[in-house]
C-alpha cells in the first residue's frame, strides 16, 4: 500500500513553500511535494501527501493553504491536468508548465542532484522513484522524465522536480532568524528547522 506523507514537523511554521501537484496514468495516485529555503539557503523538498486515487487531492490541497505557500506548479500535458476544475474549485489556480519548463526543470534537478544541493527527509517513496525513474529525450539537450520508461510510480519524482523548479521562479520571503548561539559553548540551538533534511540524495 502507498503511505501518505503529511508536513507534520512544519505545521505550525513559516515556511512559504511552493507545492507542485503531480499524478499518475489514470489517477491512480496523485503526490503533492513542497519545496522551500532553509535557513542555511538550500531548497528543502518534502512529499507532503502521496495516496492512491485522486478525489482526496483538492480537499487535502484547500488544507495546505495554511501554509501560505509561494506558489503552486503544475504540468498540464500530463495526468495531473485533468485535476485543474477541481483545484480551481477550491482556489487554487496553479503554474502551468511548458514542456520546454519542464525539461528545463528536470536538467536543473538532475545537477542539483548531481551536486549534493537538495536536501530532502529520506523519504522511501522518493527514493525509489528517483531509483526507477526514466527519461526521455525532447530536443535541445532537454530531456524529462518518461512514465512510460519507469517501472515505479514517479509522480512523487516529478512532483519534486517541479516543486524545485517553482521555488527558483518566485521571490521568496524573508527566512526566520537563525537558530541562537549559546554563548556559553558556542553552540547553535537545534531546533525542528534546522534539524530537517541534513540527507542529501
Amino acid at each position: 500500500t502507498t503511505e501518505i506523507y503529511t508536513l507534520s514537523l512544519h505545521d505550525a511554521l513559516p515556511i512559504w513553500p511552493v507545492f507542485m501537484i503531480d499524478a499518475s496514468p489514470g489517477l491512480r495516485s496523485v503526490a503533492i511535494v513542497a519545496a522551500m529555503w532553509r535557513s542555511d539557503g538550500l531548497p528543502h523538498l518534502e512529499v507532503v501527501a502521496h495516496s492512491p486515487g485522486s478525489t482526496w487531492a483538492p480537499g487535502r490541497a484547500a488544507e495546505l493553504l495554511k501554509h501560505r505557500p509561494l506558489g503552486w506548479v503544475l504540468d498540464p500535458t500530463g495526468p495531473a491536468g485533468a485535476l485543474l476544475p477541481e483545484l480551481a474549485g477550491v482556489g487554487i489556480q496553479p503554474t502551468l508548465m511548458t514542456p520546454r519548463e519542464m525539461g528545463q526543470a528536470c536538467e536543473a534537478f538532475g545537477a542539483a542532484v548531481e551536486n549534493r544541493a537538495i536536501r530532502h527527509l529520506d523519504e522511501p517513496v522518493l527514493r525509489k522513484a528517483l531509483a526507477g525513474a526514466g527519461r526521455r529525450d525532447v530536443g535541445d539537450g532537454l530531456w524529462i522524465w518518461s512514465r512510460r520508461k519507469s517501472d515505479v510510480d514517479i509522480c512523487p519524482l516529478v512532483g519534486a522536480t517541479g516543486a524545485f523548479w517553482g521555488l527558483s521562479t518566485v521571490e521568496p520571503e524573508p527566512l526566520p532568524p537563525a537558530a541562537p548561539v549559546n554563548a556559553s559553548t558556542g553552540d547553535r540551538a537545534v531546533s525542528e528547522t534546522n534539524a530537517l533534511a541534513t540527507a542529501g540524495f
